[in-house]
């Protein structure tokens, strides 16, 4: 488990800044890896905790079903790792399109799917119990 920064993708925030509204501030939420999702989901609450709204849908399959489909909304979204050694205005953002699914667990925001992973350097070391993220 750790935490995600979850902030509005950069075109969304110009987008915003054009019009002359003020751009959402960057939100750190609990996550867990899921090497199983191939899509980052974020639960609903947390996105509308930056504005953001459905750019999209997307069909999801239902945990422990191998043919029950639900459809869900897509979100355009920007994402960091939390406690990463550089800032925030400097972070290396990961632009991706999340879909807003509620984690089983209440006490996690977002499931990190490989869509995020994909931009990481991800090694699990069994032998001593650690896992090594770099990005």
């Amino acid at each position: 488990m750790g935490d995600l920064v979850l902030w509005t993708r950069r075109a969304a925030a110009q987008a915003l800044i054009a019009q002359g509204r003020a751009v959402p501030t960057p939100q750190t939420i609990r996550a867990l890896i899921d090497t199983g999702a191939s899509r980052t989901a974020i639960h609903p609450a947390a996105l509308g905790l930056i504005h953001s709204t459905a750019s999209g849908t997307a069909r999801v399959r239902r945990p422990g079903s191998q043919s029950a489909f639900r459809v869900v909304d897509l979100h355009d979204v920007r994402l960091a790792f939390a406690g990463a050694s550089t800032p925030l205005a400097v972070a290396a953002w990961v632009e991706i399109e999340a879909v807003a699914v509620m984690p089983a667990d209440p006490g996690i925001l977002a499931l990190i799917g490989r869509d995020m992973l994909a931009h990481c350097q991800f090694v699990y070391d069994g032998w001593r119990g650690e896992l090594i993220l770099v990005y």
